[in-house]
């Protein structure tokens, strides 16, 4: 490496290239490797920085009858163009099981014949279905070698092979009637950086209906860039982003349906840049690129989020150090209505890993095989950002009167790019690939987000189940939950993601429900209802445990409600184990996690009224004129509470019950604003235009 360093060291004061040429030039002298002599061949990992050879399988296929899709993409391997392919193959241990490859038995060639040549494209690929070897059965592993043979542009011939894992599902993935099942952050090929180049959207349908996957939203950079010596290159140009709504057109109304969406990066008040997830299936605020700025300020993009009311958008990874988030921007989100929620929890990561070209790593550390490799720290950040959940709840509800406080979900994604069995990577050291490889347990649907869509499964249904937080998020068990009192209100059931009020003295009562399979630690060892309410400390949890009593069932319990009277919200965790672990041990645990169900405990009475609030024709908010220089009129109903927000979430304004005139004082400045009406069970908000 030093050697190495020196000689492009001195080469780049020879030459004097531009910076362009300069990236070119640094990957062709690491490509040109004096180990890759004909014969050799660099298993297990891909063979540039580029991801420039991808093989990929499903971690997971839900039955033994199920096919596996495996998928050979080539993308200008090792930047010379490839010269000629000359075939495909897929070998699986002749021992039967395990991932000894000393002897193999071939279950897949292709021979390309004639040798196919001059494959001078950008992208090429081609998917192969493989039946399960006669001998596996459900619970066990299939290890498998891919290889692409082929020869490049210099004068000796390579190998590309990696070994994928797949595990036989003892059953499908667990869900219940009418939730569906899906992954929130996902990357598809229009992610195009050079390390997060993603799944083509026909290799996407194809895992996802050999997983058991309802639904997936491609998540793709839009405005995000990297900066490689100083020159910025985008992720998606205008002829790519135009591309994709007739991409997903083809998967839209078929299940798995792909939703459209998109990862943004926002400016922060520090260092710091924020990644925004928006679903929606219109055009975005941030693509193309304009003018080349990568970043948007969170006022505008909160301003446009607001404007369009079909769009439901979510902070990525907000706890995450890289991509830290300040609590005033979620906040002000949040009040706006901007933001639904945060995504807590985007990748399920056991281990991250440093390993040299020739060796293996087990992508499953709960298989039976060897495992290399170090724990990764993804646990730790789940964990606090759980506490700050918990934090944002209880300072909505202590905000709150008798109307509904602001609600914040969670939902859950894998943030894979294009990696179905698990991610591999080549760092860079002082600007040059390094010759190792990091690798991480990390892949498509290992987290999901699980949706209830009552009536059926579709854009619409996902969409709205995403933005009312009717959602649970897990890597395993799924556990849900909803309140009644057949006293009060027979028949009435309150879901995750709604309110009620209810008497502080009642009957009410918790139906909950669990599931889970052998495929992720059997039966839920640990399930925990969690409390947020009003009193010094925010948050306590009550132990279920003695009500699970095999892989799936359910059980009703009371509705303990706090005393005092107020908001509170329940939400509910499940934890399972391998082998008997110990608790919260990151390698050997599978968990779900609910979204709240919130209550209005009152002493008395239920509101007589509440049933004009939800006449969706009677509540309305109208701002005329608008834009508009002194003054607006804002028509809502009597009974509606209105506030005024600026961009930033601020309010500056409040009219009382039954004003209509809005007259900003001197000191409000020209700009977008917020006009909020508010009863105790829904909420409108609306642009205001202010032009001085």
């Amino acid at each position: 490496m030093e050697n190495r360093t020196k000689l492009i060291s001195q080469c780049l004061r020879i030459l004097k290239l531009t910076p362009i040429l300069v990236l070119a030039f640094l990957a062709l002298l690491y490509a040109w490797n004096p180990g890759s002599a004909q014969g050799s061949k660099r298993e297990m990992y891909p063979n540039s920085f580029a991801k420039d050879m991808q093989i990929d399988a499903p971690w997971f296929i839900k039955s033994r009858d199920t096919e596996i899709p495996v998928q050979f993409i080539i993308r200008d391997a090792d930047v010379i163009d490839l010269e000629e392919l000359e075939g495909l193959y897929i070998e699986a241990p002749h021992s039967g099981y395990g991932y000894d490859f000393t002897t193999t038995d071939t279950i897949f060639i292709k021979e390309y014949d004639p040798i196919i040549e001059d494959l001078d494209v950008a992208h090429w690929d081609t998917i192969v279905f493989i039946p399960l070897p006669g001998s596996y059965r459900p619970g066990q592993t299939l290890f498998l070698k891919a290889t692409i043979d082929y020869e490049d542009g210099a004068p000796w011939s390579e190998s590309f092979s990696k070994v994928l894992a797949v595990k036989i599902g003892n059953s499908e993935l667990p869900k219940f009637d009418n939730w569906y099942m899906g992954d929130c952050h996902f990357h598809t090929s229009f992610t195009v950086n050079p390390y997060e180049f993603g799944g083509t959207y026909s290799m996407v349908y194809h895992c996802a209906r050999a997983m058991g996957v309802d639904f997936v939203t491609a998540t793709d950079h839009a405005s995000d860039s990297c900066i490689i010596l100083g020159v910025i290159i985008d992720d998606l140009n205008l002829s790519d982003w135009h591309v994709i709504p007739d991409s997903i057109a083809v998967y839209g109304n078929i299940n798995p349906i792909i939703i459209r969406g998109e990862e943004a990066d926002i400016q922060t008040y520090t260092e710091y840049r924020n990644h925004l997830l928006i679903y929606s299936a219109n055009d975005f605020f941030s693509a193309p690129i304009p003018d080349g700025v990568a970043e948007k300020d969170h006022g505008d993009v909160y301003a446009f989020l607001v404007a369009s009311p079909e769009a439901v958008a979510y902070a990525a990874h907000p706890y995450d150090p890289d991509y830290l988030w300040e609590n005033d921007i979620v906040d002000s989100g949040i009040k706006l209505g901007a933001l639904k929620g945060i995504q807590i929890w985007n990748e399920r990561s056991v281990w991250d890993v440093n390993v040299d070209m020739d060796e293996y790593c087990d992508p499953f550390p709960f298989s039976d095989g060897e495992m290399m490799g170090e724990d990764n720290q993804w646990d730790e950040d789940l964990l606090d950002g759980l506490d700050h959940w918990d934090l944002f709840l209880w300072n909505a509800i202590t905000g709150a009167t008798t109307e509904p406080p602001d609600k914040i979900f969670i939902d859950g994604g894998s943030d894979a790019h294009g990696d179905f069995n698990y991610f591999s990577y080549h760092p860079f050291i002082l600007g040059v690939p390094s010759p190792d490889v990091w690798a991480t347990d990390n892949a498509f649907a290992k987290v999901r987000t699980l949706a209830y869509c009552p009536d059926t499964l579709g854009q619409q249904s996902i969409m709205d189940a995403l933005r009312h937080g009717t959602t649970v998020a897990t890597d395993g068990p799924i556990v849900v939950f909803h309140a009644f009192n057949e006293s009060a209100s027979p028949g009435k059931k309150v879901m995750i993601g709604q309110s009620d009020t209810v008497f502080s003295g009642g009957f009410d009562s918790l139906y909950i429900t669990y599931k889970n399979t052998f495929d992720f630690g059997g039966v839920i060892e640990r399930l925990l209802l969690k409390r947020v309410y009003l009193r010094a400390v925010y948050s306590d949890q009550v132990s279920l445990d003695s009500y699970v009593t095999g892989l799936e069932g359910s059980f009703t319990i009371p509705l303990e409600l706090p005393i005092a009277e107020g908001w509170c919200c329940y939400r509910l965790e499940a934890y399972t184990f391998d082998e008997g672990e110990q608790y919260l041990d990151p390698d050997d645990c599978y968990r779900c996690f609910t979204n709240p169900i919130w209550f209005y405990v009152r002493h008395g009475s239920l509101f007589a009224s509440n049933e004009k609030y939800d006449d969706r024709a009677k509540f309305h908010l109208d701002v005329f004129p608008n834009p508009f220089n002194l003054s607006c009129v804002v028509s809502t109903l009597e009974e509606a509470k209105v506030e005024i927000f600026d961009v930033l979430g601020e309010k500056i304004a409040e009219l009382s019950k039954g004003e209509k005139l809005w007259k900003p004082g001197k000191n409000i400045r020209s700009g977008v604003y917020f006009i909020r009406a508010k009863t105790n069970v829904r909420q409108i908000i609306r642009k205001a235009v202010l032009i001085k």
